[in-house]
């Protein structure tokens, strides 16, 4: 699964789930197979890295225990 890179602190729309966020953190997705590239939030990003539940996913616990959230 690609990792997202940061791109900006901004006020927009994620282009996954629609949803217009004010001062979010959003990240550039690109997709493995077809090469799509979006932007999307924060909420996003994580679910697409750790999976649907990922507040519950070991790799997401030790994640934001070492300070990465």
């Amino acid at each position: 699964m690609p990792n997202p890179s940061e791109v900006f602190k901004a006020t927009r729309s994620c282009e996954m789930c629609g949803q217009y966020k004010i001062k979010a953190f959003f990240y550039q997705w690109k997709s493995i197979l077809t090469d799509l590239k979006k932007i999307i939030c924060h909420r996003c990003a994580m679910r697409e890295y750790f999976g649907t539940n990922y507040k519950q996913n070991k790799q997401y616990q030790k994640w934001s225990e070492d300070g990465n959230n």
